[in-house]
C-alpha cells in the first residue's frame, strides 16, 4: 500500500478496526520493534525513571492514550546515560514502526551547522549514536530534552564529507542561497534575526529541488552551477516561513524527506513525548478494539497538520513588490489555487492569506 493512501482507505472502511488489525499483522518487522518499545520502557521502570503522568489535551496523542502518558523522573542517583540510550533508540524506533506500516513518509536525517565564519556544513542521511547527545533540562521547567554534543556532531558532520571541493561548493551555493535572509538581517529596522535552525531547513527544501532537477546525479553539480537554479527571492522567503512550524517527529519529514536538525539544537524537545509515542504504538499494536475513534484519533496523532497560510508582517512589507508577488505565486501553488483567489488580511503582526 503507498504511503498515505491508508488514511483514504481507513476513512472509507465500513470496519476500519479490522483494517488497522489486519495492516499491522502484515508488518511482522513493526511488531518486533514494538516489542523492543516493551523492553526499553521496562528498563526504564525498573530503575523508577519514569512514572505515570496525565497529558494535556492539546496533546495530539492523548486519544490514543486515552490522557494517561508518562514523565521522566531524574534524581542525583538516576543513570542518565540510561536515559539517553533508551530515548534515543525508541525516537528512531517510533519512526521506523509509522514508515513501516505507511502511516507517515521515509523520513532520512540531514545535520548542519553554520561556523563562526559563516560557513554552511551539512551532511545527510546520518545516524548519531548515544555519545552525540546528553540529557539536559529544558526551559521552561518542560522536562528534560537530549540535546546534542555540538563538537561530537560537528566532527560527525566533517567525517561524513563527500570531499573539500565538494562541500566548499555546497557552502558557496548556501551562501548565494541565504543572500536575501542575511541582506534583511542587516538592514531591516525590526530586529529581525535569522534563526539557523530554520535557515538550514529551508536551503534543504532548495536542495532537495536542486537534486530533483539534476536526477539525483551530483556529478552534475559544479563550480559552473553554483548560484544557478536558486528559487525566487519571494519563493525562499516562502520556504523560509514552511520551515518555521514545529510538527512533531512522529508526523514525518521536516522537508519531503528528512528531518533536519542544527548541530547545537536540541535532537529531542521533550523525552516525554518518545514516552508517550512508545506507548501510543504499544497500545496501537495491543490494544486496537479499545481506542476509540481510532481513524480521527490516528489522523490527530499522525498526519501534519496543514501548513498555516501566513508569513510575518515584518517581512512582508520589507519585500519588494516583485517579491510579494512571488510570495503570493508560491503560496497559491501551496493552495493549489490561483493569486487572485487570494485574500489578504493582517492579524497579531501577521499577514493572512486566505
Amino acid at each position: 500500500m503507498a504511503e498515505h493512501e491508508i488514511w483514504q482507505v481507513l476513512q472509507d472502511a465500513s470496519d476500519p478496526y479490522q483494517v488497522v488489525k489486519d495492516l499491522l499483522a502484515q508488518h511482522p518487522e513493526a511488531r518486533q520493534k514494538v516489542e523492543r518499545l516493551k523492553e526499553l520502557k521496562a528498563e526504564l521502570e525498573q530503575q523508577h525513571i519514569i512514572a505515570k503522568s496525565s497529558i494535556s489535551k492539546r496533546s495530539t496523542l492523548f486519544g490514543l492514550l486515552d490522557g494517561r502518558g508518562n514523565k521522566v523522573i531524574v534524581t542525583d542517583d538516576t543513570d542518565k546515560q540510561l536515559i539517553v540510550n533508551n530515548i534515543l533508540e525508541g525516537y528512531h524506533l517510533t519512526s521506523e514502526i509509522l514508515q513501516d506500516i505507511g502511516f507517515i513518509d521515509k523520513v532520512t536525517y540531514t545535520y548542519t551547522y553554520i561556523d563562526k565564519n559563516g560557513n554552511f556544513h551539512r551532511a545527510g542521511d546520518m545516524h548519531l549514536d548515544a555519545s552525540s547527545v546528553r540529557l539536559e533540562a529544558a526551559s521552561k521547567g518542560r522536562g528534560y530534552s537530549l540535546r546534542m554534543n555540538s563538537s561530537i556532531v560537528q566532527a560527525q558532520i566533517a567525517a561524513k564529507s563527500s570531499g573539500a571541493e565538494v562541500d566548499e561548493m555546497i557552502n558557496l551555493h548556501f551562501q548565494k542561497f541565504a543572500e536575501p535572509y542575511f541582506e534583511y538581517e542587516q538592514n531591516n529596522n525590526t530586529n529581525w534575526h535569522i534563526n539557523k535552525g530554520v535557515l538550514a531547513e529551508a536551503f534543504e527544501r532548495h536542495w532537495e529541488n536542486l537534486q530533483h532537477s539534476l536526477n539525483g546525479d551530483t556529478n552534475q553539480f559544479n563550480k559552473n552551477s553554483i548560484g544557478n537554479d536558486l528559487e525566487s527571492i519571494g519563493k525562499r522567503w516562502w520556504m523560509y516561513r514552511l520551515s518555521s512550524g514545529s510538527a512533531a517527529y512522529y508526523t514525518g519529514p521536516d522537508t519531503l524527506y528528512a528531518q533536519v536538525k542544527n548541530a547545537n539544537a536540541s535532537l529531542i524537545d521533550n523525552v516525554n513525548t518518545v514516552l508517550n509515542t512508545m506507548d501510543a504504538l504499544i497500545n496501537l499494536f495491543d490494544k486496537t478494539l479499545s481506542i476509540e475513534n481510532l481513524v480521527a484519533n490516528l489522523q490527530r496523532a499522525f498526519q501534519a497538520s496543514p501548513d498555516k497560510m501566513t508569513i510575518s508582517a515584518a517581512i512582508w512589507d520589507g519585500l519588494t513588490k516583485d517579491a510579494q508577488k512571488e510570495v503570493l505565486e508560491s503560496v497559491a501553488e501551496t493552495m493549489n489555487t490561483k493569486t487572485k483567489n487570494i485574500t489578504i488580511t493582517i492579524k497579531k503582526n501577521n499577514v493572512i492569506f486566505g
